[in-house]
């Protein structure tokens, strides 16, 4: 699981290697989604999720993803 990983970054790299290999690795995916919850890594792991989604044809979850990536985004009120 991703908390096993210290540097959640390092984490990253290891899941991106993991997916290239295997697009449709489930656990893979399921560290990738829980990682969007953190706004540092958020871009890094929606890019590989995006692929992964496509591959797999889940339309559903890339609708999810894009919400949560306009959760993100910095807002007239909220300026990055």
């Amino acid at each position: 699981q991703i908390e096993s990983f210290e540097d959640k970054p390092q984490g990253l790299a290891t899941l991106r290697e993991v997916v290239e290999r295997v697009a449709e690795h489930e656990g893979a995916r399921e560290q990738l989604e829980a990682l969007t919850d953190d706004e540092g890594l958020f871009e890094e792991a929606a890019e590989i999720l995006e692929s992964m989604y496509h591959v797999v044809g889940d339309n559903g979850a890339l609708a999810r993803l894009y919400e949560k990536r306009i959760g993100f985004a910095p807002t007239a009120k909220n300026p990055m």
